[in-house]
């Protein structure tokens, strides 16, 4: 069983805004109070490498902003993001990402 990270928190330009900068390995890892108040999620400089279907929604239902900086991700699954209707950035600037997203033909 992976180990679970928690992550800090703070309101920034009114948003409810977590750092969960910790070297976790998949978003499944992170336990998050308070989950349907966070807007923005930094999860820069981790070891993702593969974010699955629904991956975020699950966790942070209402995700305005996303950060994804230097982490190591190599498969996006084609609804990773689904449901995130209020999703705006998706910040990849500075970092080591190779994604290729998944078709349900498997193209």
């Amino acid at each position: 069983m992976a180990a679970a990270f928690l992550c800090s928190s703070a309101t920034i330009f009114g948003l409810l805004t977590l750092d969960c900068s910790s070297h976790i390995s998949s978003v499944k890892q992170l336990r998050i109070g308070r989950h349907d108040q966070v807007m923005s999620l930094q999860l820069a400089e981790n070891w993702l490498d593969q974010l699955g279907p629904d991956e975020f929604s699950r966790v942070v239902p209402h995700l305005q902003q996303l950060y994804l900086a230097r982490n190591f991700i190599a498969d996006v699954d084609k609804h990773a993001f689904r449901n995130l209707r209020t999703l705006q950035v998706r910040a990849l600037y500075s970092c080591y990402v190779y994604v290729v997203i998944r078709t349900s033909n498997g193209c």
